[in-house]
């Protein structure tokens, strides 16, 4: 039934409820589905492999390695046959680089896998409008950053999905956001007429 859902689409994105803990997320990839024919966003499945865990005692914190989980599901964007596998948990993320990370795109040469964690976000409930807005504001920067091939910016407007969110605002997570120009017109140059889709998923759950 996804697939038949995400026919009409130029290309398919799975999304991974690891923990199971959004149970609107259905509801909310369709009307994702509905608002624009470029990506069409599907729920997969899979079990978490149990080697992607790291304890930092001193923190007293047990973190998905994102280096890890993207290694183990390498595989997983061919078998699917999808464009792009996009997992979302409530577990706190760190990468080689940077701990408490609620962001992470696979980098080039890697299998096309994005991660999102809502740990540390007292304010994200489990469903509701704002909760609906924040994902669909992470896979929108995702998919600006994996496929069109956008970077994060520190400076410039904050409001911009690909803002460098350093600070974990929740506010810039949960908010309206849109494309500032510099974004808009890298991500026009690199995507063309799918970049129309990008501002269409930020335009709903006003």
């Amino acid at each position: 039934s996804a697939r038949r859902a995400t026919r009409g689409h130029a290309q398919r994105i799975a999304v991974w409820d690891m923990d199971n803990v959004f149970p609107a997320i259905e509801s909310m990839i369709a009307t994702m589905n509905d608002a624009q024919a470029e990506f069409g966003f599907e729920l997969a499945d899979f079990s978490v492999p149990l080697d992607v865990w790291e304890l930092d005692q001193k923190a007293g914190k047990t973190y998905l390695v994102a280096e890890r989980l993207v290694r183990r599901l390498r595989g997983a964007p061919v078998e699917l046959g999808v464009d792009l596998l996009a997992c979302i948990t409530r577990h706190w993320m760190c990468s080689a680089d940077w701990k408490d990370r609620y962001g992470y795109i696979a980098g080039p040469g890697e299998a096309p896998i994005m991660i999102f964690s809502v740990a540390g976000f007292p304010e994200m409930a489990p469903q509701g409008r704002d909760t609906d807005r924040v994902l669909a504001n992470a896979m929108t920067a995702g998919l600006a950053s994996a496929l069109g091939k956008a970077p994060l910016h520190e400076r410039g407007d904050k409001n911009c999905p690909l803002y460098f969110n350093t600070r974990r605002s929740f506010d810039h997570l949960a908010g309206q956001q849109a494309f500032d120009a510099k974004c808009r017109a890298l991500l026009k140059k690199n995507l063309g007429d799918k970049f129309a889709a990008l501002e269409a998923l930020l335009g709903l759950f006003r």
